[in-house]
């Protein structure tokens, strides 16, 4: 009883566990999930291919899917924290036969369009891998056709991120049309010492824009791919070209050395002319210094010069100021004198013209006294004979006029009078008025 009960009870157990296994399996195929960073390519029972785009729970309803990261990338390195335990760096190959090892960075872009989306996933079997084996394989032919543009040594020193920029124009837009022609290297010889001539490639462009012409589109462009970020992470030269680095860099330690040499030598060589030069450079500063001082000195003397020549010219116009003063005082004092002279002169002609007028006027006036004397004398004497018959008083009173004047015949009566008192003739007693 026990045994069945047991076989009952394990049975039970093993028909629930293949429902729960049932049940799981049916909820897996009956509801999907997508994370919102992927999409997703669902093809249904009846063949019908649905895009997944927006995350989160949806009914899958036993579709068949395939997961894609919306942006991929991926490591091409030699490096294993970069890619893995294998070498995936891409070779490349210099102008010069240097070789290396490109180490790379790609990050990208999956398509957006649901049709876009449809034909990577039917290009690619589904695989983002594919995807990824295919960006490698554009970026190997993109390195490649890179690489002979310049040389190993030109890369190293120079030319790296004109090299990552070229290819990642060239991962975006397709390769680039190239032509090869000779170029001489000056500073490179063959066993015989003559320069070492090469062919180089060069990029062909429009002869308008100049820009790049593009021999073969890019077939990530084709399915749709857009590069978002392209690095170079490394790059790995070959023994022969890290040889060939070590010759031109001990070349060029010693042209460096021989560069430094001359440059120690000119600036010697400078040192003693600008020696030279800054004592010449003194000695004309204290020259200048000297004839700044003689030219100041000479300026000083002359303005000194000119100050005594200025005070004697005016010295010189004082005296002569004095002099015309004195010239013109003598001048005055001459017309002066002359003046004189000839008012003198003339004073003396009209002295002697009157003295000839006076002597002519005397005479008449002789004359004339001579006759009135005459005529008095002869009246006085008519007078006297007169009076001596006449009986006279004995005092005469004789008057002036009014204003004291006398007729002369008055004045001649009374000296007759006083003659004849003195000889007893005359009147014992004269008055004679006083002049009122």
């Amino acid at each position: 009883m026990l045994k069945e009960l047991r076989g009952v009870g394990i049975g039970v157990v093993v028909v629930v566990l293949v429902l729960l296994i049932v049940i799981g399996i049916c909820w897996k195929g009956f509801i999907g999930y997508n994370n919102d960073q992927d999409y997703q390519i669902r093809q249904a029972i009846n063949g019908e291919i649905i895009v997944q785009d927006r995350g989160g729970f949806y009914p899958q309803l036993f579709n068949s899917v395939w997961t894609y990261p919306r942006v991929q990338d991926a490591f091409f390195s030699a490096s294993e924290k970069e890619g893995g335990r294998e070498d995936d760096s891409i070779n490349v190959t210099f102008n010069d036969g240097g070789q290396a090892k490109i180490s790379c960075f790609v990050r990208w872009k999956n398509p957006v369009k649901k049709e876009e989306r449809i034909d990577l996933h039917r290009s690619f079997s589904g695989n983002p891998k594919n995807i990824e084996a295919a960006v490698r394989s554009a970026l190997i032919n993109v390195c490649k056709n890179t690489a002979p543009l310049m040389s190993a040594s030109e890369h190293q020193s120079a030319r790296k991120s004109e090299f990552a920029q070229l290819v990642e124009e060239q991962l975006r837009k397709g390769l680039y049309a190239m032509h090869r022609k000779e170029k001489t290297f000056s500073d490179k010889t063959d066993k015989d010492g003559k320069p070492v001539t090469i062919y180089v490639t060069e990029i062909v462009r429009d002869g308008k824009t100049n820009e790049p012409l593009v021999s073969q589109p890019s077939p990530l462009d084709k399915y749709n791919l857009e590069i978002l970020q392209f690095s170079v992470t490394g790059t790995d030269y070959d023994k022969q070209t890290r040889d060939q680095f070590a010759a031109k860099k001990d070349a060029f330690l010693k042209a460096e050395l021989a560069k430094s040499q001359k440059e120690e030598e000119v600036q010697k060589r400078l040192q003693v002319i600008e020696k030279g030069l800054r004592e010449k450079a003194e000695m004309e500063a204290k020259m200048n210094v000297e004839k700044v001082q003689a030219v100041i000195q000479a300026e000083k003397e002359k303005e000194v010069a000119e100050q005594q020549k200025l005070k004697a010219e005016i010295e010189a116009n004082k005296l002569l100021s004095v002099a015309e003063i004195q010239k013109k005082e003598a001048e005055v004092q001459l017309d002066k004198s002359k003046l004189e002279a000839a008012a003198k002169i003339e004073l003396a002609k009209a002295k002697q013209k009157e003295i000839e007028l006076s002597g002519a006027i005397k005479e008449e006036t002789r004359i004339l006294a001579e006759i009135q004397k005459d005529t008095k004398i002869g009246m006085s004497r008519a007078i006297a004979d007169a009076v001596r018959g006449m009986n006279l008083p004995k005092t005469v009173i004789v008057t002036g006029g009014k204003d004291g004047n006398s007729n002369p015949m008055n004045s001649l009566m009374q000296l007759i009078m006083l003659k004849m008192a003195e000889a007893d003739q005359h009147p014992k007693t004269v008055v004679v008025p006083v002049n009122r």
